[in-house]
């Protein structure tokens, strides 16, 4: 039975590294419709993507990506959600959609307790969570947007999900934004531990130690 999602986005960036992002976008809508798909792109990548919505956007550096990830600037999104994922990421368990979940602004897989530098500490408060395969509301894009658009150049950005989730919580919570809470996040995602039943999951190393296979079919 087909999973119809006709307010969300099914968004994914292919500008920096990330060439495996089609098999990914296939394997998602395989048991899943989406209200749109879009694909932001480097012009050279447009016969690859034939059939989805492209957004060019031609992205140099890492620092791009991050700001680009964490925003969608100048990309238009004509749904209230966007389901964001990397080529490391799949929609794995349709049936475990949740539509709770569509009264949060963000739910990723939740961290484990760790410390990044130049980051809050990572604790249950704010561990909520991965940005690679991530729901995120059209409001929380607009808001980190207003929040970093005169530091687009800080290193603070290189990592757009802790930036959001634990820089950026409480002025977003302050802002009306609600994070999912750990339980209902872990019901959606995983990352870096072994799957049970999630929604969808991120990473090289989950993929690993899962058995699952992220190589496109040939």
């Amino acid at each position: 039975m087909l999973l119809t999602l006709k307010d969300v986005t099914l968004v994914g960036i292919d500008c920096f590294g990330e060439s495996n992002l089609l098999h990914a976008l296939r394997h998602a809508t395989r048991y899943t419709s989406f209200g749109d798909i879009v694909v932001i792109i480097e012009p050279s990548k447009k016969p690859v993507y034939s059939g989805y919505r492209m957004v060019e956007h031609p992205t140099t550096t890492r620092l791009d990506y991050e700001l680009l990830a964490a925003t969608l600037r100048g990309v238009q999104i004509e749904t209230d959600f966007v389901l964001y994922m990397e080529a490391d990421a799949r929609l794995v368990n349709p049936t475990a959609w949740d539509p709770k979940w569509l009264q949060y602004d963000y739910i990723g897989a939740p961290w484990p307790d760790h410390y990044l530098n130049g980051y809050p500490m990572c604790h249950k408060g704010n561990n909520v969570g991965n940005g690679g395969f991530s729901l995120r509301s059209a409001k929380i894009y607009r808001l980190v947007w207003e929040a970093v658009k005169d530091y687009a150049d800080d290193p603070w950005l290189r990592y757009h999900d802790a930036l959001i989730c634990r820089t950026l919580r409480p002025w977003l919570e302050a802002h009306g934004i609600k994070f999912a809470p750990p339980e209902d996040a872990f019901r959606f995602s995983c990352e870096d531990t072994y799957y049970s039943g999630q929604f969808g999951f991120h990473g090289k190393l989950t993929a690993k130690m899962n058995g699952f296979d992220l190589t496109p079919p040939q």
